[in-house]
């Protein structure tokens, strides 16, 4: 399986056919009104900076995979299950989520690597 992350997406796609029409699953990560709307007011682009483009997007373990995005210039990390390929969530269905500053640009143009080690 590849995983991709893109603008507001997430895309898991099977390496033996990777067109478009063999597209595995697909994840929709997007940013909240208020999220976008607190990031016009700091002088961002509402068309273009204010969406979560996701930035880093790591293999955490044989079930999870980490993933980090801009979040509309609050960056945000969280965990993905791989077998359902959805948002890991808490007991009361809230998406469980870390702090993404110093782990994932602010600005959807900066570049980013990322790895982990010790898990």
């Amino acid at each position: 399986m590849l995983y991709v992350g893109a603008r507001e997406e997430l895309f898991a796609l099977s390496l033996s056919d990777i067109s478009k029409s063999k597209l595995q699953k697909n994840l929709t990560w997007g940013t909240p009104a208020g999220k976008r709307e607190e990031c016009g007011f700091k002088g961002k682009n509402l068309e273009t900076d204010c969406f979560n483009y996701i930035k880093i997007l790591l293999r955490l373990n044989s079930t999870h995979l980490y993933v980090c995005g801009t979040y509309a210039f609050s960056p945000v990390c969280a965990y993905i299950n791989t077998s359902t390929f959805t948002l890991a969530r808490d007991e009361a269905g809230e998406i469980v989520t870390d702090d993404g500053r110093s782990r994932c640009p602010f600005n959807p143009e900066y570049k980013s690597t990322a790895i982990i080690v010790g898990t």
